[in-house]
């Protein structure tokens, strides 16, 4: 909770004495902000964030002028861009609500941002502690709300006097400091005119001593736009980084002027019914006023008629009308408001009646496309069915037919002649055809025995053991080859255990086998490609659209064509952003808040096809194989920023296709895993299974316990712990289809896509 103290601004002895008879006038002083950032080197941009934001439309009018600086004196790879998010975080939550107070967003904003810094901290990101110089300041009317972090300082010039406003703010006995009370207190005061703020940080100083700024702003009182000029010459010439701002409060001429021209104009004093004024002969007071009405008769000059004009209304019935129409302006703007308000509670009624509505129709859609699915599914697998029954029929029936045609054959050969003259005329002229074909290709016995006989004795012999040979080397080799078939045949249970490979995990360590999924959607007019999961919705992505999926409702997102289709995709929870690349390597963001796309910055280098990429905090990481690096880009205004080279030492990267980020980058190749810290790679190994690995895919993130590796090959989802020891193997012949995973440790369920489906098992 933000500690909120007061303090006035306005010294007591320049309070103004009362007096009667002079009038106040009390407007909104115009406010003048130059702001002055100074970056002599490019590497430093990234350390240093001066911001002014005015309000966007006129319902956020009423929260003033937002500004102020951020600053880390740290300038390690940890500390960039730190300032970078922690200002729009700032700005989103201060605006997100214009009907909250400005003390209330105040208060808001500044625990948002604590809450940032200590998310960093978290993380082991915790370099910018105690580095970190920071001025949050809101101009609102006269009014100037503002807290202060480090060294910052707010400096105010009034009637000739410094005075450092902010400096209760730095305390040097303060306690080790703490991410979640950067920002703890909160000053509030009332500006003047010709009131001068300077908000910067203690460099300031070294440059210009207190004395030096007095005489500057004396000396350029007369023009504030040649005061910042001298400021800013002298800060780009000694200084290599600082951030400064200054803020002129001046009242506005002509709308000074309007306002005490009408204040005069009112009766300056009120007549004492006991001061001696009211016992005055009458005639003094009435005789004027009489001499007055008579000045306003208008006398025709050519008929001579005197046209006596209305009593004149006095400045006491001019006042009492004004107040008459006033009310009447304030009664008719209440019955606006009030038409208003019902007409928006009703048209917010009609509007969510009609959502429902929506929502209804959609989800009967839904049904009928369920189950005119289900009912397609169920034919399709019944005319396979029966098709495969037709086609079996006529193949047993067409091997019948074969083999009674054969048997009757070989049956007209062993009948007798008293029987074949029974059998019909069709059968024996197949039966001679068949004879004549036969003793085509059969040897003529009575011609080899007159050629073996006319053989000498020497030659019959070579025959003899030629046709010994010719009969008998088949027999001996196929014998041979029989018992060697016979030794390489394994046993018959050894033939089944190898054919089903999810037998062999089973039988692993932590095994456990998954029964049938639940089916939550399928879709046959896209392929999917991805599965995300970001803020308790589940997001579908195919080449051309995004699906949300939550508790049975499913939205479908299309971007344009012209923008290409999309190659790979990442998520990214901090901002609520989802990115994804397109094969014309553009980078774009989808946010279901507002239903939009929206083209990113980003800027690859020249020789790198971009493809693998993931998210950690406000950061992508883009794997670079054939390069042997990983680039990390920082989230910037309009998209990322500048990359940096993540890897620090030699690395062969070229087998690596997959990657995960928690605290550490996780690159996975087809079957080994390697772990990186700060660009370094770690000793890392996982325990490794029966059945070695094939990796599809790897997951983790900074929420998750453990490291879960999709092994489409094998029919698992294998988890293992953040040291590498495993923990379950999950088995189902369903993950031989899987495209991509998540598992949401919270509810125990792993979910997973097919290129039509989205299914889950529940783990419990």
């Amino acid at each position: 909770m933000i500690n909120v103290t007061y303090q006035r601004l306005k010294n007591s002895q320049n309070m103004p004495t009362k007096n009667n008879e002079k009038t106040n006038v009390f407007l909104d002083l115009e406010k003048s902000v130059t702001d002055i950032l100074v970056v002599q080197n490019t590497k430093l941009k990234p350390f240093v964030e001066l911001f002014c934001y005015f309000p966007e439309n006129i319902s956020a009018k009423s929260l003033g002028i937002l500004l102020g600086f951020f600053k880390i004196s740290d300038i390690s790879e940890d500390s960039a861009y730190i300032v970078n998010f922690l200002n729009s975080t700032l700005k989103k939550e201060y605006y997100a609500n214009p009907r909250r107070s400005v003390s209330g967003s105040v208060d808001a904003a500044l625990h948002k941002v604590n809450l940032a810094l200590s998310e960093l901290a978290k993380h082991g990101n915790i370099n910018w502690l105690g580095n970190l110089d920071a001025a949050i300041c809101v101009l609102e009317k006269n009014n100037l709300h503002f807290s202060v972090s480090g060294k910052a300082k707010i400096i105010l010039s009034r009637n000739g006097a410094l005075t450092d406003i902010g400096e209760n703010f730095n305390n040097e006995d303060a306690p080790k400091p703490n991410p979640l009370k950067v920002f703890t207190d909160v000053s509030s005061g009332r500006l003047e005119e010709k009131d001068k703020l300077i908000i910067t940080s203690s460099e300031f100083f070294h440059v210009f001593s207190p004395a030096e700024i007095k005489k500057s702003i004396q000396r350029f009182a007369d023009d504030k736009e040649k005061f910042s000029q001298f400021v800013k010459t002298a800060l780009v010439n000694e200084l290599e980084m600082i951030a400064a701002i200054i803020v002129d409060a001046e009242k506005n001429s002509k709308t000074y002027a309007s306002e005490l021209k009408k204040i005069k104009s009112s009766p300056k004093n009120v007549l004492n019914a006991f001061s001696e004024k009211s016992f005055r002969d009458n005639k003094q007071t009435v005789a004027p006023a009489a001499q007055s009405e008579n000045k306003h008769d208008y006398i025709d000059k050519k008929t001579g008629h005197i046209y006596i004009q209305g009593e004149k209304e006095t400045k006491t019935q001019q006042a009492t009308s004004s107040l008459l129409l006033a009310a009447a302006k304030e009664t008719l703007s209440v019955i606006i408001f009030w038409l208003k308000t019902k007409s928006q509670k009703n048209i917010r009624v009609f509007s969510r009646k009609l959502d429902n509505f929506k929502k209804n129709a959609a989800l009967l859609k839904k049904n009928a496309l369920k189950k005119e699915n289900l009912n397609r599914k169920n034919d399709i697998a019944l005319f396979k069915k029966k098709q495969a029954l037709f086609f079996s029929r006529l193949f047993f029936q067409k091997i019948k037919e074969i083999q009674i045609a054969i048997t009757a054959k070989f049956a007209t050969f062993k009948k007798p002649v008293s029987e074949k003259s029974a059998v019909s005329e069709e059968i024996k002229s197949k039966t001679k055809n068949f004879q004549k074909v036969f003793s085509f290709f059969m040897p003529n016995a009575s011609k080899i025995k007159r050629v073996f006989m006319s053989l000498q004795y020497h030659q019959r012999l070579y025959a003899i053991l030629a046709v010994i040979a010719i009969l008998t080397l088949p027999l001996i080799y196929l014998n041979i080859e029989k018992k060697r078939q016979t030794a390489k045949t394994p046993a018959p249970e050894t033939i089944e255990e190898q054919s089903d490979p999810l037998q062999i995990i089973l039988k692993d360590k932590a095994a456990k086998h998954l029964s049938e999924s639940q089916t939550l959607f399928s879709s046959w007019d896209k392929e999917f490609i991805r599965l995300l999961f970001l803020k308790e919705f589940l997001f579908i992505a195919s080449d051309s659209q995004i699906l949300t999926w939550n508790n049975g409702e499913s939205k479908e997102y299309s971007w344009p064509a012209s923008d290409g289709r999309a190659k790979t995709f990442a998520s990214i929870s901090d901002l609520n952003l989802i990115f994804f690349l397109t094969d014309q390597n553009k980078l774009f963001s989808f946010s279901q808040t507002n239903s939009s796309f929206k083209e990113n910055f980003i800027q690859f280098p020249g020789n790198y096809l971009p493809d693998v990429f993931e998210s950690y905090l406000t950061y992508l990481y883009w794997l670079d194989a054939k390069n042997n690096q990983i680039y990390r880009y920082p989230r910037a205004e309009g998209g990322f920023g500048e990359r940096i080279n993540w890897i620090k030492e030699a690395a062969p990267l070229n087998n690596y296709s997959q990657i995960a980020i928690d605290e550490n980058i996780y690159l996975a190749s087809d079957s080994t895993v390697t772990k990186f810290f700060r660009g370094k790679q770690q000793t890392f190994s996982m325990e490794e299974t029966s059945e070695p690995l094939k990796i599809a895919k790897i997951l983790t993130n900074k929420e998750m316990q453990n490291i879960y590796i999709l092994d489409r090959q094998n029919g698992r989802v294998a988890e293992f712990g953040k040291d590498g020891a495993l923990q379950n193997q999950y088995v189902s012949a369903e993950f031989y289809e899987a495209k991509d995973f998540y598992v949401d440790e919270k509810n125990s369920v792993i979910y997973f896509i097919t290129s039509h489906r989205l299914a889950s098992f529940p783990l419990k």
